[in-house]
């Protein structure tokens, strides 16, 4: 009866952590995909930090979502596959906004790979650590 209560419970956190991140993913899409009319940036590069930010963020709920899924080796490789799904919808994402009025900034991707390359690093070391605590 544990493993069933148990079981239940895992797979209710993995809904809801499910709908916080696809959540954050949409909303992610909708903001870079607002035509700007004025420039917003007060400071150079700010946009920058902005990039690596929200996609970083990305990267540390993806690793949140999928940390409950197999062993360490596994999750670590799943971890790392979500990266590169990442980097490519950065990618096309910056293509995409070209068509709202907005430009393709090949910075603006790096600045995508560097956040998500963070957050995953960030997240993997959160789990690495656990998995050595839990020897």
């Amino acid at each position: 009866m544990t493993s069933i209560v148990s079981d239940h419970h895992v797979s209710q956190r993995r809904f809801r952590y499910t709908l916080v991140w696809g959540g954050y993913w949409l909303l992610l899409f909708v903001i870079m995909h607002v035509p700007i009319t004025a420039p917003v940036s007060l400071v150079k590069g700010s946009d920058k930090i902005a990039h690596f930010s929200l996609y970083g963020l990305l990267a540390v709920l993806g690793g949140i979502r999928h940390r409950m899924s197999g062993s360490h080796n596994q999750w670590i490789r799943v971890l790392v596959l979500w990266a590169f799904v990442f980097a490519a919808y950065g990618a096309l994402d910056e293509y995409l906004q070209t068509y709202v009025g907005r430009t393709c900034d090949a910075m603006d991707w790096v600045a995508d790979v560097c956040g998500i390359a963070t957050g995953t690093v960030v997240i993997g070391l959160s789990r690495w650590r656990k998995h050595i605590k839990d020897r």
